[in-house]
């Protein structure tokens, strides 16, 4: 569709339609959110229902639970289900974001099948919050070059450990 602009130049109005994807059983599938920093994952995101009664669970690279990251009111996804093609998915992304500081690589899986969903360089939109501080400064941290070797658990450790040493100094002064 062409439409006159008011300098006199045509623009194209172009609208793009996907398929609408959908599992084994017929529902929308859970969304992979896979955090990269410096091209290593170090956080996943799992979206089921996300039209419905939205769950999320957070995990570090390797599935384990992190709590206390933007759950924006959603409840907390109990059970993750298996994903056979997670490490492929995971490949995948550190590929995809070999060019960038941090991105969020987004994947559907269906069966054996992987679909891509987007990069994004600001999950919502930049402002979604974490939940506890220490979870902030920690991710914050993993955005130093000098900290792409570190998984999020040891950043947080960290973290948590010069907070307590900054603490102690405090309460000795």
């Amino acid at each position: 569709m062409d439409r006159r602009c008011t300098n006199g130049l045509i623009g194209i109005l172009r609208i793009v339609c996907e398929k609408v994807l959908r599992d084994e059983t017929g529902k929308i599938p859970i969304d992979l959110k896979i955090y990269c920093f410096h091209a290593k994952v170090r956080m996943i995101l799992f979206v089921a229902d996300r039209f419905g009664t939205q769950k999320r669970r957070f995990t570090d690279e390797n599935l384990n639970p992190i709590y206390g990251v933007m759950m924006d009111g959603s409840l907390q996804l109990e059970e993750l289900p298996e994903f056979p093609n997670l490490d492929r998915m995971k490949l995948l992304a550190e590929k995809l974001a070999a060019p960038f500081e941090f991105v969020r690589v987004d994947f559907y899986s269906i069966g054996d099948k992987i679909f891509f969903g987007e990069l994004t360089h600001y999950p919502g939109s930049g402002l979604s919050p974490i939940d506890e501080i220490d979870y902030s400064v920690a991710l914050g941290n993993l955005w130093d070059k000098e900290n792409s070797d570190i998984t999020f658990y040891d950043m947080l450790d960290l973290v948590r450990m010069k907070t307590s040493s900054v603490r102690n100094k405090t309460a000795l002064a």
